[in-house]
């Protein structure tokens, strides 16, 4: 995938998210907001986890002696976009989604981030906000 589509996913869930929340909360009731966050979040999930995907999958293609701690490290120190820098904020997260499914696809990984994202996003607001 290119890396655009990423950056697009992204900066349509950051517009999205701000749009909302800066400029007409009270536009919107509570209801309203919590089902549009299933909009944004995985659009930003999305995004930023295919964006790391990419970069590392790239820097350990390139040199095979890279494991993905050292990729990080190259790619962290290396000039990166405005949307790769916030997109580093997710490393933890891509840590944990790779662990889990490997890194073979940027694209399926970046999938996988927002399948997991979404089902806890569903489970805190179905299951635990209603109660607090």
């Amino acid at each position: 995938m290119p890396k655009r589509l990423y950056e697009l996913a992204f900066l349509g869930g950051l517009l999205l998210m701000m749009y909302l929340y800066l400029f007409h909360f009270d536009d919107f009731s509570e209801t309203e907001l919590v089902r549009i966050s299933y909009v944004w979040l995985p659009a930003i999930i999305f995004g930023t986890h295919g964006l790391i995907a990419q970069a590392i999958h790239a820097l350990k293609e390139a040199d095979a002696s890279l494991d993905t701690s050292g990729a990080i490290s190259a790619w962290t120190k290396t000039d990166r976009s405005i949307f790769e820098r916030l997109a580093t904020v997710f490393i933890p997260s891509y840590l944990g989604v790779q662990a889990l499914f490997g890194g073979k696809s940027p694209l399926l990984l970046a999938i996988a981030a927002t399948l997991i994202w979404v089902g806890l996003l569903i489970f805190f607001f179905e299951a635990i906000f209603p109660s607090l």
